[in-house]
C-alpha cells in the first residue's frame, strides 16, 4: 500500500502514528519515545518480537528510528538526496554517542523507518551506513509502502488515529476494507464527514466521547459553538465505518427507527438533537418522548451521539417517565462530554492541519510559523476560527501588505472577531445570492427542497441558472456534496459551518424590507427560527426575527396562513411548537402577552378548517390543538370527538382480527382520544352505548396483546426477535396508562395480569439476547511517549 500520503501529516504526527502502528503490529511491549531527547531512537523494545511472520520471534533489543522526509511522495519528488543527508547526520550522532544507548544495552536489531519510498538500492545504502556503527546489528529498513501494508493489516487503528482516513482517497480506502452494503447504507452520513478528515485533530474530547460510547453506548457532546462538536461526532462515525459499522445522521427519532437493524453494528448521529445552532422546543420534545425506547435499543453494537446542550438533556430527563427501560439510564454527568478547553499541543495540531489543508503560499506559511504562539494562545481560539483564518484571512493579510510589526495584531483580530469578515462577504453578495442563503435557513440538506424554497421567494428559475448561483456559493457559505444510496444519487447542500447560518439569521433580523418579502412566502421553519433560543455565537440569541413591531405582525399573519391553509403536517407542527414555546420556563409574561393574539388566530383558523372538512380533525392534530388551548388558556371549540373515538375503536378491532401491526400507536391514539373526551365532553361516558364500545375495545386489546405475548419466536429472524422486548415493554407502558385512565368505577377495567405477562416475556427475551451479545470493544487510545520533554512549538511547525 504505497499510496498513503504520509507527507500530509508532518514529522510530529508521522512519529506518533508510527509509534502507535508499531504497538498494533508488534505488541504493547514496544516503548514509544521521540522528540529531541530520544537518544537516537523513536521506539525501543527489549523483548522478543516477530518482525517477519515467516521466521517467528527474534531476540531483542530492537531500536526503531524514524526519519520524516518533507514532500517525499509529491509528484516528481526525488527524496533520496534528503534521505541520505538525514542518514549521514544520524550516523554521525550515533558515532558521537557511542554504541551503547540507555545504559550499556546495544540493539540487536536496528529498524530504520521513513515516509519516503525505498528502492532496493537505497535500502542497501542505508544498511551499509548503519552497519558502520552497529556491525553486530541486523538492519531493517521500512518505507512508505511497508507502513501502508501495516496500516492495511490494522484497520482498527484509525479509531485512535483518525488522521489515517485522510492519507488516501477515502472511497478507495473504505472500499478495500468495508462491505459495499455498509457503504451504501452509510452514504448520506459519509457525504457530510468526507471533507472533515484532512484537517481533523483527535482531541481529548474525541477520546472521551469514544470512551463514553464504549461504556454507555450514548454520548452528549456539549459545549460552546465552533468547538468542533459536529466534527467529532462525524469523525467517530467515519472511524467506525472503517471497521465495519454503519453510520446514519438522524434529524428526528423516527430516522433511527427507519434504519435500525439489531444484527448490524450501527452508530446514529443527531446533530443537533435539539436544533441546529439554536434550541428548537419541538425537536427537544420529540427526543424527550423517544428516550425510553431508544435507550433500550442501544448496546455495544448500537451507539447514539447527540451534539446538544447539557441543560436541555437534563430538562428532557427530568420529564421522562421512569418506566423499566429508563431505569437503566446512567446519570447525565456520565454521558455528557463537554468540548471546551484545548491544550497547547491540540491547538498547535489544529493550526498545523488547517494550514496544511489550505495549501498556503510561502508568505502565509511564514506568518503561521512566526506567529504560531500568538495564535494558539488566543482566548478566542476555536477550530472553526482557525479554519477561516487559514482558508481566507491569511491570504487577505498578504494581499493587503501589512507591515511585519502589525501582522500579530491583525491575526489576533481575525481570530477574535471572525464574523466581521463574514458579515462583509454576505453584505457584498447580490440580492439573488442572499435570497438563496435565506432559503437555506429552514431547509434540510436536500437540494430539491432548497430549490423549491428559493423559487418561492424569487420566482421560477432554469436549471442552468439555479446551478450557476449555487456553484458560486459552493465552498464559501455552503458546501455541496453528492452521494449514492442504493443506486440513487442524491445531492446535499449544507452550511460550511453553522456560524454562517447564524450570520444569515442575524442579518435577516435587522433587515425589515427583506422580512416584509420573506414572511408571506415563509413555511413552518420560519416560525421555528423566529421563536428559537440559545443560538448565535455566544449561545444567547433569543427569538431573533421578532425584534420589531412590524416583525410581530408579519409573523402573526404567517402563523394564521399556515394554520388555515397549510398541509396537515404544518398545522400539527405549528400547534405543537407554539405550545412547547409557551411552556418554556423562561418565557416572560410580556412575551406571552405578545404571543396571545398569535395563538388565538391560529386556534380560530384551525377550528374554521374543521367546520368545512371534519376529516382533517385527526387525533394528533386535535391533541396538539387541545394542548395549545390548555397551556395558553385560550378557549377553542372542539370537533366531534365521539366520531374520532369510534374510528380508534375500529382500528383496535382490525388489529385483533388481522394481526398486530402498529399496536402501540393504536393503543396510544385510543387513550388520547378518550382523555380528550373526558376533558371536553365527559357526558359521553355516561351513555351506556358508549360504555359498551369501551368494553368491546378492551376485549379486542386483550386479544391482540395476547397474540403478541404468546408469539412463538422459534425459527424467526434474529432481527425481528431482538426488537420484541422493546416492543412488549412499550405495550405494557401503553396498557398501564389506559388502566390508570379507566380507574373510574363506572368504566370497565383491563386485565392487570396481561400487563405483567408483557413485562415478564420481555425480560425472558432480553436474557436470551444478552447471552448472544459479543464482548464490548475497548475505547481507542494513542501510544503514549515515555519522553517528558516539553512541547516545542517552533520545531513543531518547522516542516510546514
Amino acid at each position: 500500500m504505497d499510496d498513503y500520503h504520509f507527507d500530509d501529516l508532518g514529522w510530529y504526527q508521522f512519529e506518533r502514528l508510527v509509534q502507535g502502528l508499531l504497538k498494533a503490529e508488534l505488541g504493547l511491549t514496544v516503548e514509544s519515545w521521540g522528540g529531541r531527547g530520544d537518544w537516537g531512537r523513536d521506539a525501543w523494545c527489549a523483548s522478543p518480537l516477530v518482525l517477519n511472520k515467516q521466521s517467528g520471534p527474534e531476540s531483542g533489543p530492537f531500536l526503531f528510528q524514524l526519519k520524516f522526509v518533507e514532500h517525499a511522495c509529491a509528484a516528481g519528488a526525488k527524496p533520496e538526496t534528503a534521505l541520505k543527508e538525514a542518514m549521514r547526520k544520524e550516523v554521525a550522532k550515533l558515532r558521537d554517542k557511542g554504541h551503547a544507548i540507555h545504559g550499556k544495552q546495544t540493539p540487536r536489531h536496528y529498524v530504520f523507518i521513513t515516509n519516503a519510498p525505498l528502492t532496493p538500492t537505497i535500502r542497501t545504502w542505508i544498511g551499509d551506513q548503519l552497519a558502520s556503527v552497529y556491525p553486530e546489528c541486523v538492519i531493517h529498513s521500512w518505507g512508505g509502502k511497508d507502513l501502508g501494508d501495516m496500516l492495511h493489516n490494522n484497520p482498527n487503528l484509525c479509531r485512535a488515529y483518525p488522521e489515517i482516513l485522510s492519507l488516501r482517497n477515502l472511497d478507495t480506502l473504505l472500499g478495500e476494507v468495508v462491505n459495499r452494503d455498509i457503504l451504501n447504507r452509510s452514504a448520506d452520513a459519509l457525504a457530510f464527514a468526507r471533507d472533515l478528515a484532512p484537517a481533523f485533530v483527535a482531541t481529548t474530547t474525541y477520546f472521551r466521547a469514544f470512551e463514553t460510547l464504549g461504556k454507555h453506548h450514548f454520548v452528549v457532546l456539549d459545549g460552546p459553538p465552533e468547538m468542533g462538536k459536529t466534527a467529532i461526532a462525524r469523525m467517530i462515525g467515519l472511524a467506525q465505518v472503517a471497521v465495519g459499522w454503519e453510520v446514519f445522521e438522524c434529524q428526528v427519532p423516527e430516522d433511527i427507527d427507519r434504519v435500525f437493524l439489531r444484527e448490524n453494528m450501527q452508530i446514529f448521529i443527531a446533530d443537533d438533537a435539539f436544533g441546529r445552532t439554536e434550541y428548537d422546543p419541538m425537536k427537544g420534545h420529540a427526543w424527550e418522548q423517544a428516550i425510553p425506547r431508544l435507550l433500550h435499543r442501544l448496546d455495544n453494537k448500537h451507539w447514539l451521539i447527540w451534539t446538544s446542550r447539557k441543560h436541555i438533556l437534563e430538562r428532557a430527563l427530568g420529564k421522562m417517565d421512569l418506566q423499566a427501560p429508563a431505569r437503566k439510564f446512567p446519570n447525565p454527568g456520565e454521558v455528557v462530554v463537554t468540548a471546551n478547553g484545548l491544550g497547547l499541543e491540540e491547538k498547535a495540531l489544529i493550526l498545523y492541519r488547517h494550514a496544511k489543508t489550505a495549501r498556503l503560499g510561502e508568505t502565509e506559511r511564514g506568518m503561521v510559523k512566526e506567529h504560531a504562539l500568538t495564535i494558539v494562545q488566543s482566548n478566542h481560539f476555536t477550530p472553526e476560527r482557525i479554519r477561516r483564518l487559514c482558508e481566507e484571512r491569511l491570504a487577505e493579510l498578504c494581499a493587503a501588505g501589512f507591515e511585519i510589526s502589525k501582522v500579530a495584531d491583525e491575526l489576533r483580530e481575525a481570530i477574535n472577531n471572525p464574523t466581521i469578515s463574514m458579515q462583509k462577504s454576505y453584505r457584498a453578495l447580490p440580492d439573488e445570492y442572499r435570497w438563496l442563503l435565506i432559503a437555506k435557513l429552514g431547509q434540510g440538506h436536500d437540494i430539491s427542497s432548497l430549490r423549491r424554497s428559493y423559487e418561492a421567494f424569487i420566482g421560477p428559475l432554469s436549471d442552468v441558472e439555479f446551478r450557476r448561483r449555487l456553484d458560486d456559493l459552493d465552498g464559501t457559505f455552503v458546501h455541496r456534496s453528492t452521494s449514492t444510496f442504493f443506486q440513487d444519487s442524491r445531492v446535499f447542500v449544507d452550511w460550511v459551518h453553522p456560524s454562517f447560518r447564524d450570520l444569515v439569521i442575524e442579518e435577516l433580523a435587522d433587515d425589515l424590507p427583506v422580512q416584509e418579502r420573506y414572511w408571506p412566502q415563509a413555511d413552518f421553519s420560519a416560525v421555528a427560527i423566529a421563536l428559537s433560543e440559545s443560538g448565535g455565537a455566544q449561545g444567547k440569541r433569543r427569538w431573533p426575527l421578532l425584534g420589531h413591531e412590524k416583525s410581530w405582525d408579519w409573523f402573526s399573519h404567517c402563523c394564521e396562513r399556515l394554520a388555515g391553509y397549510g398541509n396537515q403536517e404544518d398545522v400539527r407542527q405549528l400547534l405543537r411548537y407554539l405550545a412547547a414555546v409557551w411552556e418554556q420556563r423562561d418565557v416572560t409574561p410580556d412575551e406571552k402577552v405578545r404571543l396571545t393574539p398569535v395563538v388565538n388566530r391560529v386556534l380560530q383558523a384551525v377550528a374554521g378548517r374543521w367546520v368545512t372538512d371534519l376529516s382533517e380533525a385527526g387525533e394528533t392534530t386535535v391533541t396538539a390543538y387541545s394542548k395549545l388551548s390548555d397551556v395558553s388558556g385560550i378557549a377553542a371549540p372542539m370537533p366531534d370527538l365521539g366520531r374520532l373515538f369510534k374510528a380508534a375503536h375500529s382500528n383496535i378491532g382490525s388489529m385483533a382480527e388481522w394481526g398486530v401491526i402498529e399496536i402501540v400507536e393504536e393503543l396510544d391514539e385510543w387513550l388520547q382520544i378518550a382523555r380528550l373526551i373526558k376533558k371536553h365532553a365527559p357526558e359521553w361516558f355516561l351513555d351506556p352505548e358508549n360504555v359498551g364500545v369501551i368494553e368491546r375495545s378492551l376485549e379486542m386489546m386483550e386479544t391482540a396483546v395476547t397474540y403478541e405475548v404468546e408469539w412463538d419466536t422459534a425459527g424467526e429472524d434474529k432481527d425481528v426477535i431482538s426488537e420484541q422486548p422493546d416492543h412488549l415493554r412499550s405495550i405494557a407502558i401503553s396498557l398501564s396508562a389506559i388502566q390508570d385512565f379507566l380507574s373510574e368505577e363506572e368504566l370497565p377495567q383491563l386485565n392487570d395480569r396481561l400487563i405483567r405477562r408483557c413485562e415478564h416475556r420481555a425480560d425472558d427475551l432480553d436474557t436470551k439476547i444478552a447471552e448472544a451479545e459479543p464482548e464490548e470493544e475497548d475505547a481507542p487510545t494513542r501510544a503514549a511517549s515515555t519522553t517528558t520533554e516539553p512541547f516545542d512549538l517552533r520545531s513543531f511547525f518547522a516542516d510546514l
